[in-house]
Protein backbone atom coordinates (compact mmCIF):
# COMPACT_ATOMS: atom_id res chain seq x y z
CA UNK A 1 0.00 0.00 0.00
CA UNK A 2 1.21 3.27 -1.33
CA UNK A 3 1.10 5.92 1.85
CA UNK A 4 0.83 9.71 0.67
CA UNK A 5 3.04 11.74 1.73
CA UNK A 6 2.53 14.18 4.30
CA UNK A 7 2.00 18.03 3.84
CA UNK A 8 4.41 20.31 5.44
CA UNK A 9 2.65 21.43 8.52
CA UNK A 10 2.37 25.51 7.97
CA UNK A 11 0.60 28.47 8.99
CA UNK A 12 -2.61 27.85 11.12
CA UNK A 13 -1.22 30.37 13.94
CA UNK A 14 -4.64 31.86 14.76
CA UNK A 15 -6.39 28.74 14.97
CA UNK A 16 -3.57 26.82 17.14
CA UNK A 17 -4.31 29.93 19.48
CA UNK A 18 -7.19 29.77 19.63
CA UNK A 19 -6.71 25.81 20.67
CA UNK A 20 -4.44 27.42 23.19
CA UNK A 21 -6.99 29.44 24.80
CA UNK A 22 -9.62 26.82 24.92
CA UNK A 23 -7.33 24.18 26.61
CA UNK A 24 -6.49 27.05 29.29
CA UNK A 25 -9.53 27.47 30.06
CA UNK A 26 -10.70 27.58 33.77
CA UNK A 27 -14.00 26.21 33.00
CA UNK A 28 -15.75 23.20 30.89
CA UNK A 29 -15.10 23.88 27.47
CA UNK A 30 -17.00 22.71 23.97
CA UNK A 31 -15.11 23.73 20.58
CA UNK A 32 -17.45 23.53 17.16
CA UNK A 33 -14.24 22.92 14.23
CA UNK A 34 -16.12 22.95 11.03
CA UNK A 35 -14.96 23.72 7.10
CA UNK A 36 -15.14 22.37 4.43
CA UNK A 37 -13.88 18.59 3.05
CA UNK A 38 -9.83 18.19 2.81
CA UNK A 39 -9.30 21.80 4.70
CA UNK A 40 -7.50 20.15 7.14
CA UNK A 41 -9.53 20.26 10.60
CA UNK A 42 -7.83 16.32 11.60
CA UNK A 43 -4.39 17.75 10.69
CA UNK A 44 -5.00 20.90 12.82
CA UNK A 45 -5.66 19.00 16.11
CA UNK A 46 -3.79 16.26 15.69
CA UNK A 47 -0.80 18.55 15.41
CA UNK A 48 -1.89 20.89 18.29
CA UNK A 49 -2.31 17.47 20.50
CA UNK A 50 1.01 16.32 19.65
CA UNK A 51 3.15 19.60 19.68
CA UNK A 52 1.95 20.55 22.74
CA UNK A 53 1.75 17.22 24.15
CA UNK A 54 -1.41 16.56 25.27
CA UNK A 55 -1.32 12.86 26.99
CA UNK A 56 -5.02 13.21 28.52
CA UNK A 57 -6.87 12.87 25.14
CA UNK A 58 -9.16 11.02 22.77
CA UNK A 59 -9.53 11.03 19.26
CA UNK A 60 -12.07 9.46 17.86
CA UNK A 61 -13.81 9.69 14.42
CA UNK A 62 -16.88 8.74 13.34
CA UNK A 63 -17.89 7.13 10.46
CA UNK A 64 -20.79 5.66 8.51
CA UNK A 65 -21.37 3.22 10.26
CA UNK A 66 -24.35 1.87 11.72
CA UNK A 67 -25.37 4.05 15.38
CA UNK A 68 -25.26 0.94 17.40
CA UNK A 69 -21.16 -0.11 15.99
CA UNK A 70 -20.04 3.67 16.44
CA UNK A 71 -21.38 3.42 19.90
CA UNK A 72 -19.43 0.22 20.48
CA UNK A 73 -16.42 2.23 18.71
CA UNK A 74 -16.34 4.88 21.09
CA UNK A 75 -17.09 2.94 24.42
CA UNK A 76 -13.91 0.75 23.74
CA UNK A 77 -11.85 3.70 23.46
CA UNK A 78 -13.44 5.84 26.17
CA UNK A 79 -12.69 2.84 28.20
CA UNK A 80 -9.11 3.05 27.17
CA UNK A 81 -8.76 6.14 28.43
CA UNK A 82 -9.58 5.46 32.09
CA UNK A 83 -6.55 3.86 33.41
CA UNK A 84 -8.58 2.78 36.55
CA UNK A 85 -10.77 -0.01 35.18
CA UNK A 86 -9.27 -3.57 33.54
CA UNK A 87 -8.82 -3.03 29.40
CA UNK A 88 -12.55 -3.56 27.70
CA UNK A 89 -13.51 -6.64 26.04
CA UNK A 90 -13.95 -6.51 22.70
CA UNK A 91 -17.40 -6.36 22.63
CA UNK A 92 -17.74 -3.89 25.63
CA UNK A 93 -20.53 -0.77 24.94
CA UNK A 94 -22.08 1.39 26.49
CA UNK A 95 -26.19 1.10 26.86
CA UNK A 96 -27.04 4.44 24.86
CA UNK A 97 -25.05 7.85 24.68
CA UNK A 98 -26.43 9.09 27.25
CA UNK A 99 -24.02 6.83 29.61
CA UNK A 100 -21.32 7.01 27.54
CA UNK A 101 -20.98 10.95 27.96
CA UNK A 102 -21.52 10.66 31.11
CA UNK A 103 -18.84 8.19 31.88
CA UNK A 104 -16.45 10.78 29.79
CA UNK A 105 -17.32 13.18 32.19
CA UNK A 106 -16.59 10.83 35.63
CA UNK A 107 -13.21 10.11 33.58
CA UNK A 108 -12.22 13.89 33.40
CA UNK A 109 -13.97 15.04 37.44
CA UNK A 110 -11.38 12.51 38.14
CA UNK A 111 -7.78 14.17 36.41
CA UNK A 112 -5.75 16.34 37.77
CA UNK A 113 -5.62 18.48 34.63
CA UNK A 114 -7.42 19.07 31.56
CA UNK A 115 -8.96 16.17 29.61
CA UNK A 116 -9.48 16.54 25.55
CA UNK A 117 -11.97 14.22 23.86
CA UNK A 118 -12.19 15.02 20.17
CA UNK A 119 -14.88 13.11 18.27
CA UNK A 120 -14.14 13.70 14.56
CA UNK A 121 -16.68 14.16 11.70
CA UNK A 122 -19.49 14.35 14.34
CA UNK A 123 -21.83 15.09 11.98
CA UNK A 124 -21.36 11.27 10.74
CA UNK A 125 -22.77 9.94 14.04
CA UNK A 126 -25.83 12.55 13.46
CA UNK A 127 -26.89 10.70 10.39
CA UNK A 128 -26.75 8.02 12.26
CA UNK A 129 -28.81 9.20 15.31
CA UNK A 130 -30.54 12.11 14.70
CA UNK A 131 -31.48 12.57 18.06
CA UNK A 132 -27.44 12.80 19.48
CA UNK A 133 -27.28 16.45 19.24
CA UNK A 134 -30.22 16.92 21.58
CA UNK A 135 -28.81 13.62 24.05
CA UNK A 136 -25.62 15.87 23.90
CA UNK A 137 -27.23 19.25 24.86
CA UNK A 138 -29.09 17.79 27.81
CA UNK A 139 -26.02 15.54 29.30
CA UNK A 140 -23.81 19.37 28.43
CA UNK A 141 -26.41 21.46 30.31
CA UNK A 142 -27.18 18.93 33.36
CA UNK A 143 -23.53 17.24 33.90
CA UNK A 144 -20.54 17.85 31.35
CA UNK A 145 -20.77 21.70 31.89
CA UNK A 146 -19.89 21.53 35.42
CA UNK A 147 -16.13 19.02 35.16
CA UNK A 148 -13.74 22.26 34.59
CA UNK A 149 -11.59 19.65 33.73
CA UNK A 150 -13.32 18.88 30.55
CA UNK A 151 -12.59 19.88 26.71
CA UNK A 152 -14.72 18.45 24.25
CA UNK A 153 -13.96 18.98 20.43
CA UNK A 154 -16.90 18.53 17.54
CA UNK A 155 -16.17 18.34 14.03
CA UNK A 156 -17.61 17.66 10.92
CA UNK A 157 -17.68 18.62 7.06
CA UNK A 158 -21.17 18.07 6.81
CA UNK A 159 -22.00 22.13 6.81
CA UNK A 160 -25.83 21.88 7.18
CA UNK A 161 -25.78 18.82 9.89
CA UNK A 162 -23.28 21.93 11.95
CA UNK A 163 -25.46 24.57 11.71
CA UNK A 164 -28.64 22.51 12.21
CA UNK A 165 -27.37 20.79 15.62
CA UNK A 166 -24.90 23.63 16.82
CA UNK A 167 -24.90 26.44 14.70
CA UNK A 168 -28.07 27.98 14.06
CA UNK A 169 -30.01 30.16 16.58
CA UNK A 170 -32.62 26.98 16.98
CA UNK A 171 -29.87 24.29 17.36
CA UNK A 172 -29.86 21.42 19.94
CA UNK A 173 -26.64 23.33 20.51
CA UNK A 174 -26.45 26.44 20.07
CA UNK A 175 -25.23 28.67 22.54
CA UNK A 176 -23.24 25.62 24.66
CA UNK A 177 -19.94 26.20 22.20
CA UNK A 178 -17.44 27.89 24.14
CA UNK A 179 -15.67 28.29 21.05
CA UNK A 180 -16.54 28.22 17.29
CA UNK A 181 -13.59 27.89 14.48
CA UNK A 182 -14.08 27.62 10.63
CA UNK A 183 -11.29 26.32 9.62
CA UNK A 184 -10.65 27.89 5.60
CA UNK A 185 -8.10 27.14 2.89
CA UNK A 186 -4.32 28.17 3.27
CA UNK A 187 -3.40 31.38 2.04
CA UNK A 188 -1.41 31.70 -1.29
CA UNK A 189 1.46 33.29 1.02
CA UNK A 190 1.76 29.90 2.25
CA UNK A 191 2.58 28.32 -0.89
CA UNK A 192 6.58 29.34 -1.12
CA UNK A 193 6.84 27.68 2.31
CA UNK A 194 5.49 24.29 0.83
CA UNK A 195 7.01 24.58 -2.82
CA UNK A 196 10.53 26.68 -2.29
CA UNK A 197 12.31 25.11 -5.24
CA UNK A 198 9.04 26.18 -7.85
CA UNK A 199 8.88 29.02 -9.67
CA UNK A 200 6.41 31.76 -8.43
CA UNK A 201 4.44 30.58 -11.92
CA UNK A 202 4.05 27.55 -11.15
CA UNK A 203 3.21 28.68 -7.48
CA UNK A 204 0.08 30.13 -8.57
CA UNK A 205 -0.55 27.62 -10.94
CA UNK A 206 -0.74 25.05 -8.52
CA UNK A 207 -2.78 27.62 -6.33
CA UNK A 208 -5.25 28.27 -9.27
CA UNK A 209 -5.95 24.48 -9.29
CA UNK A 210 -6.17 23.47 -5.35
CA UNK A 211 -6.54 26.91 -3.82
CA UNK A 212 -5.07 26.55 -0.36
CA UNK A 213 -6.43 22.92 0.60
CA UNK A 214 -3.80 20.84 2.17
CA UNK A 215 -5.23 17.63 0.53
CA UNK A 216 -4.63 18.72 -3.16
CA UNK A 217 -1.45 20.36 -2.76
CA UNK A 218 -0.28 16.83 -0.98
CA UNK A 219 -1.16 15.43 -4.52
CA UNK A 220 1.92 17.81 -5.75
CA UNK A 221 4.50 17.45 -3.15
CA UNK A 222 6.66 14.85 -4.47
CA UNK A 223 6.69 16.78 -7.88
CA UNK A 224 9.84 18.46 -8.45
CA UNK A 225 8.42 20.86 -10.80
CA UNK A 226 4.86 21.50 -11.47
CA UNK A 227 3.99 20.16 -15.06
CA UNK A 228 5.09 16.60 -13.80
CA UNK A 229 2.71 17.22 -10.61
CA UNK A 230 -0.04 17.77 -12.59
CA UNK A 231 0.93 14.51 -15.28
CA UNK A 232 0.60 12.41 -12.35
CA UNK A 233 -2.43 14.12 -10.83
CA UNK A 234 -4.45 13.58 -14.08
CA UNK A 235 -4.33 10.07 -13.88
CA UNK A 236 -7.37 7.48 -14.08
CA UNK A 237 -7.83 7.22 -10.27
CA UNK A 238 -6.52 10.59 -9.21
CA UNK A 239 -7.98 12.47 -5.95
CA UNK A 240 -8.08 15.47 -8.36
CA UNK A 241 -10.70 13.13 -10.43
CA UNK A 242 -12.86 12.23 -8.55
CA UNK A 243 -12.87 14.17 -5.17
CA UNK A 244 -15.39 17.04 -6.99
CA UNK A 245 -18.35 14.18 -7.41
CA UNK A 246 -17.33 12.66 -3.71
CA UNK A 247 -17.88 15.84 -2.24
CA UNK A 248 -20.98 16.84 -3.95
CA UNK A 249 -23.01 13.49 -3.48
CA UNK A 250 -21.79 12.96 0.34
CA UNK A 251 -23.20 16.63 1.43
CA UNK A 252 -26.02 16.38 3.54
CA UNK A 253 -27.51 19.96 2.30
CA UNK A 254 -27.28 19.06 -1.36
CA UNK A 255 -30.02 16.28 -2.23
CA UNK A 256 -29.80 16.25 -6.10
CA UNK A 257 -26.15 16.45 -6.79
CA UNK A 258 -26.76 16.49 -10.73
CA UNK A 259 -28.70 19.50 -10.57
CA UNK A 260 -25.40 21.41 -9.07
CA UNK A 261 -22.99 19.65 -11.27
CA UNK A 262 -24.94 21.07 -14.13
CA UNK A 263 -25.54 24.51 -13.00
CA UNK A 264 -21.03 24.28 -12.37
CA UNK A 265 -20.84 23.37 -15.40
CA UNK A 266 -22.24 25.84 -16.77
CA UNK A 267 -21.00 28.73 -14.84
CA UNK A 268 -17.67 27.23 -15.11
CA UNK A 269 -18.23 27.21 -19.01
CA UNK A 270 -18.55 30.83 -18.75
CA UNK A 271 -22.10 31.40 -18.15
CA UNK A 272 -22.17 33.78 -15.43
CA UNK A 273 -25.84 35.72 -15.52
CA UNK A 274 -29.10 33.99 -13.81
CA UNK A 275 -30.72 33.78 -16.98
CA UNK A 276 -28.06 31.94 -18.87
CA UNK A 277 -27.00 29.35 -16.27
CA UNK A 278 -30.50 28.27 -15.88
CA UNK A 279 -30.74 27.58 -19.87
CA UNK A 280 -27.79 25.81 -20.10
CA UNK A 281 -28.01 24.09 -16.73
CA UNK A 282 -31.98 22.93 -17.71
CA UNK A 283 -32.59 24.24 -14.61
CA UNK A 284 -36.37 26.64 -14.57
CA UNK A 285 -35.25 29.85 -13.43
CA UNK A 286 -37.99 30.14 -10.82
CA UNK A 287 -35.67 27.24 -8.80
CA UNK A 288 -32.11 28.32 -9.70
CA UNK A 289 -32.08 30.05 -6.36
CA UNK A 290 -32.92 27.05 -4.18
CA UNK A 291 -29.55 25.49 -5.81
CA UNK A 292 -27.22 28.89 -5.89
CA UNK A 293 -27.88 29.11 -2.30
CA UNK A 294 -27.05 26.31 -1.40
CA UNK A 295 -23.68 26.46 -3.52
CA UNK A 296 -23.34 29.75 -1.85
CA UNK A 297 -23.24 28.40 1.56
CA UNK A 298 -20.97 25.87 0.64
CA UNK A 299 -18.67 28.27 -0.79
CA UNK A 300 -18.64 26.85 -3.88
CA UNK A 301 -20.36 29.72 -5.99
CA UNK A 302 -20.17 33.05 -5.46
CA UNK A 303 -21.82 36.04 -6.79
CA UNK A 304 -20.12 39.42 -7.89
CA UNK A 305 -21.56 42.75 -8.28
CA UNK A 306 -20.08 45.99 -10.34
CA UNK A 307 -17.71 47.55 -8.36
CA UNK A 308 -18.82 50.80 -9.31
CA UNK A 309 -22.73 50.10 -8.75
CA UNK A 310 -25.40 50.36 -6.11
CA UNK A 311 -25.84 46.77 -4.21
CA UNK A 312 -28.70 44.99 -5.23
CA UNK A 313 -30.79 42.74 -2.95
CA UNK A 314 -28.50 39.42 -2.44
CA UNK A 315 -31.92 37.35 -4.23
CA UNK A 316 -32.10 39.45 -7.00
CA UNK A 317 -30.64 37.92 -10.25
CA UNK A 318 -28.99 41.44 -11.25
CA UNK A 319 -25.22 39.96 -10.22
CA UNK A 320 -23.22 37.57 -11.96
CA UNK A 321 -22.22 34.29 -10.38
CA UNK A 322 -18.72 32.48 -10.21
CA UNK A 323 -17.25 29.23 -9.07
CA UNK A 324 -15.40 30.49 -5.82
CA UNK A 325 -13.98 27.54 -4.68
CA UNK A 326 -10.67 27.03 -7.03
CA UNK A 327 -10.44 22.90 -7.37
CA UNK A 328 -14.24 22.62 -8.34
CA UNK A 329 -13.82 25.88 -11.42
CA UNK A 330 -10.40 23.92 -12.71
CA UNK A 331 -12.26 20.46 -12.40
CA UNK A 332 -15.09 21.52 -14.13
CA UNK A 333 -14.01 24.44 -16.57
CA UNK A 334 -11.05 21.93 -17.85
CA UNK A 335 -10.86 18.45 -16.97
CA UNK A 336 -14.49 17.47 -16.93
CA UNK A 337 -14.63 17.70 -20.78
CA UNK A 338 -11.44 15.57 -20.84
CA UNK A 339 -12.36 12.72 -19.04
CA UNK A 340 -12.42 10.34 -21.53
CA UNK A 341 -9.27 10.86 -23.15
CA UNK A 342 -8.32 10.58 -19.48
CA UNK A 343 -9.39 7.40 -18.98
CA UNK A 344 -8.08 5.95 -22.35
CA UNK A 345 -4.37 7.53 -21.32
CA UNK A 346 -4.24 9.98 -23.56
CA UNK A 347 -2.79 13.01 -21.27
CA UNK A 348 -0.31 14.16 -23.59
CA UNK A 349 -3.02 15.95 -25.70
CA UNK A 350 -5.25 16.89 -22.18
CA UNK A 351 -1.79 18.23 -20.74
CA UNK A 352 -1.47 20.20 -24.06
CA UNK A 353 -4.50 22.22 -23.94
CA UNK A 354 -4.42 22.90 -20.61
CA UNK A 355 -1.01 24.55 -20.94
CA UNK A 356 -1.66 26.45 -23.89
CA UNK A 357 -3.74 29.32 -24.76
CA UNK A 358 -3.95 30.60 -21.12
CA UNK A 359 -3.93 34.33 -21.37
CA UNK A 360 -5.99 35.40 -18.73
CA UNK A 361 -6.92 39.18 -18.16
CA UNK A 362 -8.91 40.48 -15.07
CA UNK A 363 -9.35 44.02 -14.77
CA UNK A 364 -8.79 45.32 -11.04
CA UNK A 365 -11.56 48.29 -9.63
CA UNK A 366 -10.75 49.56 -6.35
CA UNK A 367 -13.04 51.94 -4.53
CA UNK A 368 -12.81 53.63 -1.32
CA UNK A 369 -15.93 55.62 -0.51
CA UNK A 370 -14.44 57.55 2.93
CA UNK A 371 -11.05 58.37 0.88
CA UNK A 372 -13.18 59.53 -2.14
CA UNK A 373 -10.25 57.17 -4.23
CA UNK A 374 -10.41 55.04 -6.87
CA UNK A 375 -7.96 52.66 -8.26
CA UNK A 376 -8.41 50.76 -11.56
CA UNK A 377 -5.78 48.40 -12.92
CA UNK A 378 -5.25 46.01 -14.89
CA UNK A 379 -3.90 41.82 -14.44
CA UNK A 380 -1.88 40.06 -17.42
CA UNK A 381 -0.84 36.46 -17.47
CA UNK A 382 0.80 36.48 -20.79
CA UNK A 383 4.39 35.43 -21.39
CA UNK A 384 6.88 38.18 -22.18
CA UNK A 385 6.94 42.05 -20.79
CA UNK A 386 3.97 44.20 -20.82
CA UNK A 387 4.04 46.93 -23.51
CA UNK A 388 3.02 50.46 -23.53
CA UNK A 389 -0.05 49.87 -25.76
CA UNK A 390 -1.55 48.08 -22.67
CA UNK A 391 -0.66 51.33 -19.99
CA UNK A 392 -2.26 53.66 -22.99
CA UNK A 393 -5.19 51.53 -23.43
CA UNK A 394 -6.06 51.18 -19.72
CA UNK A 395 -6.16 55.04 -19.30
CA UNK A 396 -8.52 55.05 -22.19
CA UNK A 397 -10.68 52.31 -21.47
CA UNK A 398 -10.82 54.01 -17.93
CA UNK A 399 -12.47 57.29 -19.01
CA UNK A 400 -16.17 55.37 -19.47
CA UNK A 401 -16.11 54.90 -15.99
CA UNK A 402 -14.57 57.26 -13.88
CA UNK A 403 -16.03 60.81 -15.32
CA UNK A 404 -18.61 60.77 -12.36
CA UNK A 405 -16.16 60.33 -9.91
CA UNK A 406 -13.60 63.29 -11.12
CA UNK A 407 -16.09 65.74 -10.94
CA UNK A 408 -16.58 65.20 -7.73
CA UNK A 409 -13.15 65.65 -6.19
CA UNK A 410 -12.20 61.73 -6.80
CA UNK A 411 -9.12 60.91 -7.11
CA UNK A 412 -7.55 58.12 -9.45
CA UNK A 413 -4.83 55.96 -9.27
CA UNK A 414 -3.81 52.99 -12.49
CA UNK A 415 -1.92 49.92 -12.20
CA UNK A 416 -0.35 47.39 -14.14
CA UNK A 417 -0.10 43.83 -12.64
CA UNK A 418 2.13 41.24 -14.96
CA UNK A 419 3.37 38.10 -14.73
CA UNK A 420 7.24 38.74 -16.32
CA UNK A 421 7.67 42.61 -15.52
CA UNK A 422 7.37 45.77 -17.85
CA UNK A 423 9.34 47.08 -20.45
CA UNK A 424 11.24 50.70 -19.95
CA UNK A 425 8.39 52.55 -21.75
CA UNK A 426 6.02 51.01 -19.60
CA UNK A 427 7.76 52.28 -16.40
CA UNK A 428 8.40 55.86 -17.72
CA UNK A 429 4.89 55.82 -18.81
CA UNK A 430 3.24 54.70 -15.21
CA UNK A 431 6.08 56.85 -13.28
CA UNK A 432 4.79 60.48 -14.71
CA UNK A 433 1.14 59.61 -13.77
CA UNK A 434 2.33 57.85 -10.27
CA UNK A 435 1.19 54.68 -11.18
CA UNK A 436 1.52 51.24 -9.77
CA UNK A 437 3.60 48.44 -11.77
CA UNK A 438 3.38 45.26 -9.68
CA UNK A 439 5.16 41.96 -11.13
CA UNK A 440 4.69 38.63 -10.32
CA UNK A 441 7.46 38.23 -7.84
CA UNK A 442 6.53 41.85 -5.96
CA UNK A 443 3.28 40.18 -5.64
CA UNK A 444 4.28 36.96 -4.12
CA UNK A 445 6.60 38.44 -1.75
CA UNK A 446 3.74 41.36 -0.81
CA UNK A 447 1.42 38.14 0.00
CA UNK A 448 4.03 36.10 1.79
CA UNK A 449 4.50 39.14 3.78
CA UNK A 450 0.87 40.04 4.59
CA UNK A 451 0.45 36.11 5.60
CA UNK A 452 3.42 36.69 8.23
CA UNK A 453 2.27 39.97 9.28
CA UNK A 454 -1.50 39.69 9.87
CA UNK A 455 -2.63 35.21 9.92
CA UNK A 456 -6.01 36.80 10.76
CA UNK A 457 -6.66 38.38 7.14
CA UNK A 458 -7.55 35.75 4.94
CA UNK A 459 -5.53 36.57 1.73
CA UNK A 460 -7.14 35.12 -1.41
CA UNK A 461 -5.26 35.28 -4.76
CA UNK A 462 -8.18 35.08 -7.43
CA UNK A 463 -6.30 34.01 -10.79
CA UNK A 464 -8.70 32.51 -12.73
CA UNK A 465 -7.85 28.64 -13.20
CA UNK A 466 -4.55 27.31 -14.15
CA UNK A 467 -2.80 29.80 -15.85
CA UNK A 468 0.39 27.69 -16.67
CA UNK A 469 2.26 28.10 -20.01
Amino acid sequence: MVREKAVKFIDRKVELNALDDFFKSREAALLVLYGRRRVGKTALLNHWLTQRRISRSLFWTATTSGADYQLGEFSRELRRLDPRPSPPSDDFTFRDWDEALTYLGQVAAQSSGPVVCVIDEFTNLLLSNTALASILQRVWDHKLSNIPQLRLVLTGSLMGLMASSALDANAPLYGRATSVLKLRPLAFGCLRELFPRWSPVERVAVYSICGGIPAYLRLFADSPRFPSGLETCLKPGSLLLTDTALVLHSTDRLREPYNYESILSAIASGFHTWSDIAKIARVPQDSLGFYIKNLQALDLVERRDPVLSRPTPSAGHSGRYYIRDHFFRFYYRFVQRHLAAIELGDLKQVLTTLQKGQSIQLDVVAVSQRRKQLFIGEAKWGAGKVHRDVWTDLLARSQKVIPQYLDEGWTVRYGLFARDGFTDAVEQAAQVSEGVLVDLPQLEDGLVGAAARAPKTSIQLELGTAPYG
